[in-house]
């Protein structure tokens, strides 16, 4: 699992800068950064609605072998939706955009449940 970390924060921004110099070289440096600074003030705005102590909630509640509550879930998803549009580039942009879908969010949302169940009868 930490192979797949590292090669994620290493490829991820690789990526983005590949995508983003590409992107403003056929519609203009300017609306890249617009972009970038909208989808940031989006993030923000997300993030300022949760608090970064649900992940701890999360946490606790899998120490004390609990399964977390869907609107805890749902809430983190929400937050790190807003982390992934914080982060200036148009993949991350994607995915947190994506992750404020409800449908997608409830999708997450069971596949979480079913990691967090598997994970506390093992």
């Amino acid at each position: 699992m930490a192979w797949l970390l590292t090669v994620l924060l290493f490829f991820v921004p690789l990526l983005e800068i590949l995508i983003l110099s590409l992107a403003s070289t056929g519609s203009g440096l300017i609306s890249i950064l617009i972009l970038c600074v909208v989808t940031g003030a989006a993030g923000l705005w997300l993030m300022r609605e949760e608090d970064f102590s649900i992940i701890m909630l999360i946490l606790q509640e899998h120490r004390n072998q609990r399964l977390p509550t869907e609107e805890l879930l749902d809430a983190t998803l929400i937050w790190v939706s807003g982390v992934l549009l914080l982060v200036p580039g148009l993949i991350t942009d994607a995915c947190g955009i994506a992750l404020v879908l409800p449908s997608i969010r409830e999708s997450a949302v069971a596949y979480l449940r079913d990691a967090f169940k598997q994970s506390l009868s093992s």
